[in-house]
């Protein structure tokens, strides 16, 4: 029994605190139909003064999915206040930008996306437009490793427990 007190105190103790990532949809509609999902609070994989990129994010643009680099930025301005850029891997080009109202709260080293829908006045592949980019929560939370450690150590406690009470009770 004491043995088995010492392995789950172990067992917690190790496992760390349980985090969620919760992710974020994108949806843009107008003259370009645009999806992708990223963490609602992503690490970006390089930041610049007013600047954040995340690299190889996998992006649908009208009906093609492809590897995608994701740029948001903010730009304070008497108009423009951030936007949204999209650089295609596959063809090594600018394939979308659009200006319009910062969709990220905080800094764009420690970035939390905005749920709410927003429209742009977007410029992909040189012709200009514009439309709407909806910013919506995507389902449940993910589980982090330490939270399945924590379920696993718990069904093994209590296999262990029920396993002694029949060998005491036969």
């Amino acid at each position: 029994m004491t043995r088995t007190l010492i392995f789950a105190t172990i067992m917690l103790a190790t496992s760390g605190a349980a985090q969620a990532t919760s992710m974020v949809k994108f949806v843009y509609t107008g003259d370009a139909n645009i999806e992708f999902v990223m963490p609602k609070s992503p690490v970006p994989t390089l930041t610049v003064p007013g600047l954040a990129r995340f690299n190889n994010v996998s992006v649908t643009y009208n009906g093609v999915t492809g590897p995608y680099t994701v740029f948001i930025e903010t730009n304070p301005g008497p108009t423009v206040n951030g936007g949204l850029r999209l650089f295609d891997l596959t063809l090594n080009s600018n394939t979308f930008a659009g200006s319009g109202p910062q969709i990220f709260s905080g800094s764009p080293t420690a970035p939390t996306f905005i749920t709410g829908s927003y429209s742009l006045s977007a410029y992909f592949r040189g012709a200009p437009g514009t439309g709407q980019l909806v910013i919506s929560n995507v389902g449940g939370a993910i589980p982090e490793p330490a939270s399945w450690a924590m379920l696993l150590s718990g069904f093994g406690l209590t296999g262990i427990a029920m396993r002694r009470r029949a060998a005491v009770a036969g």
